[in-house]
């Protein structure tokens, strides 16, 4: 098995208005996986902040790798595709491209508060808001995208598709 790619052009936190790396890239540091992406609202500017859940974009953003702050721009609510946790604060301009990595796999930190359940609980996007928020997981048809770690302090495992 190949050792993969070991050196990339961005940083983890690093916001590119053209792609320095490859999109759809994979990077592994210690125990986290990290995915390489195209930020693009269609409908709205939606700023982005460091700890923010994004979604893939509607149609085609699970094989572009195209992720969306403005949920306006995910999937229809009830089948909203958990991409990743946001590495940087970007403006999430309407129209425009950014190239951002986004954390699928390992520990993190999230930016919006927890539903407050039991630590260990299976967490998914909200069905109601548009912020990516994460809520607990209750139908079957959900996809679980991440575990409550310690949810008082916003901790979670990822488990993001990718």
């Amino acid at each position: 098995m190949s050792a993969g790619k070991t050196i990339f052009r961005s940083k983890l936190t690093d916001v590119d208005t053209s792609a320095k790396d490859g999109v759809g890239e994979i990077r592994i540091e210690g125990n986290k996986i990290y995915k390489y992406v195209k930020l693009y609202n269609d409908t709205a500017t939606a700023a982005v902040v460091s700890g923010d859940v994004l979604c893939y974009a509607a149609a085609t953003g699970p094989t572009t790798s195209t992720v969306v702050m403005d949920l306006d721009d995910a999937n229809a609510a009830d089948y909203r595709i958990g991409a990743g946790v946001a590495l940087a604060t970007c403006a999430g301009t309407v129209d425009t491209a950014f190239y951002i990595w986004i954390q699928v796999r390992g520990p993190a930190t999230v930016a919006k508060t927890l539903p407050g359940s039991d630590d260990g609980t299976a967490l998914t996007m909200s069905n109601a808001s548009a912020d990516g928020t994460l809520v607990i997981k209750n139908a079957l048809t959900e996809i679980a995208v991440a575990i409550g770690a310690d949810e008082s302090a916003g901790e979670i495992l990822c488990n993001f598709p990718f």
